[in-house]
């Protein structure tokens, strides 16, 4: 197969390892292997990633016989985007726990205030402290609730995402 001989030649001229094409890829070194073997083809989107890291097109990666590798020094590939990780919290998650944090407050200072009141003998109506009561409950239950829910929705994505991903591995093989 073409493709195969071409990502060989090319990754060698490049100057990379099968662990370094791999790496850059977000891909095993077995299907690196597998590629330049013939067992296996990359996907389309890889294929466009492999041109662009060896700097040639993809219709010379998929079509042209790729010439020989030469042993002077390679020419720089384009450097692939460099991968940054996803920020801890972004704006928006940031702002939600902001949000969450003021209410909790809010109940803390309220329950505070509820206690003094009672310290000093101040009473208001019963349906009142009964509504404060209730207020103070919910914004001292909902936010760790909600930060917990939260958590808990983002293991689960990410168990998700990794299954996803093993079983496309998997069926690279």
């Amino acid at each position: 197969m073409l493709i195969s001989h071409n990502i060989a030649v090319y990754r060698k001229r490049a100057g990379m390892s099968q662990e370094d094409l791999a790496e850059r890829l977000h891909v095993s070194r077995q299907t690196v292997s597998k590629w330049e073997t013939g067992q296996s083809a990359p996907d389309p989107e890889t294929v466009v990633q492999l041109a662009r890291l060896f700097g040639i097109t993809t219709d010379r990666l998929l079509t042209e016989e790729a010439p020989a590798p030469f042993p002077e020094a390679p020419p720089s590939p384009v450097e692939a985007p460099p991968v940054t990780k996803a920020p801890l919290l972004d704006a928006h998650v940031l702002g939600r726990y902001v949000f969450l944090g003021i209410l909790f407050l809010g109940g803390v200072l309220l329950l505070f205030i509820q206690l003094l009141c009672a310290r000093w003998g101040l009473w208001f109506a019963d349906w009142f402290d009964l509504l404060v009561s209730l207020l103070i409950v919910l914004l001292l239950v909902v936010p760790p609730l909600a930060v917990g829910i939260g958590y808990v929705t983002a293991k689960c994505r990410e168990a998700v995402s990794q299954r996803k991903n093993r079983r496309k591995d998997k069926n690279e093989r």
